[in-house]
Formats: C-alpha cells, sequence, structure tokens
C-alpha cells in the first residue's frame, strides 16, 4: 500500500474521518506568475510537482476546490461559502462522518 494512502487511513483511524475539505487549484504556471514566487525554498517546481502528486493520491470526490486563479475576493468567498454551508448542515442536524459503517 501506497505510504500516503496509509498514512491518512491511519491519521483518520486516530483523529476520526474530516467532514470537509476545500482546497484551491492554482497550475504551476499561475503560480510562478506571482509577485515573489520562488522566494521561498519549497517554491521550487520540482518540489511542488512532488506535492501536487501526493494530494492527487489522497484526492477523492468530496473535496471541494476553488480556482485560484481568480481574484482573491472571489476566492475568499467561494471558501467562505463552503465553510457556512457545512457549519449550516451540522446545526441543522448532519451527522458526522463515520470511517466505516458496520
Amino acid at each position: 500500500m501506497d505510504h500516503l494512502v496509509c498514512l491518512q487511513e491511519k491519521l483518520e483511524e486516530k483523529m476520526g474521518r474530516r467532514d470537509e475539505v476545500a482546497g484551491e487549484a492554482l497550475t504551476f504556471e499561475k503560480a510562478a506568475e506571482r509577485g515573489g514566487y520562488g522566494d521561498e525554498r519549497y517554491e521550487r517546481l520540482e518540489f511542488q510537482k512532488k506535492v501536487a502528486q501526493c494530494y492527487q493520491i489522497l484526492h477523492d470526490p468530496s473535496w471541494k476546490m476553488v480556482d485560484a486563479c481568480q481574484p482573491m475576493e472571489d476566492v475568499q468567498k467561494q471558501l467562505q461559502e463552503i465553510v457556512l454551508d457545512h457549519v449550516l448542515a451540522c446545526q441543522k442536524g448532519k451527522p458526522l462522518s463515520l470511517l466505516w459503517s458496520c
């Protein structure tokens, strides 16, 4: 079994399944166009490609992704809507997610 999938399963076993995952999608090229990109040691193309591969292993259809190429205000609004929708669903009685159902 891939080590990342194994790690995810162990974390969920100890902490419980996450109820919501929201992420931002941004191409390497668009990230490089931003001011100051590359100043940090982890902002290197090869490293970012490895990180992206790891996220693809963990990614599942339940993730809510936001296009981070949009203006920051639009990205913030969309992420806020995702979070608030989930909070509202929980307030209305949505049960916590389970890792396994027996």
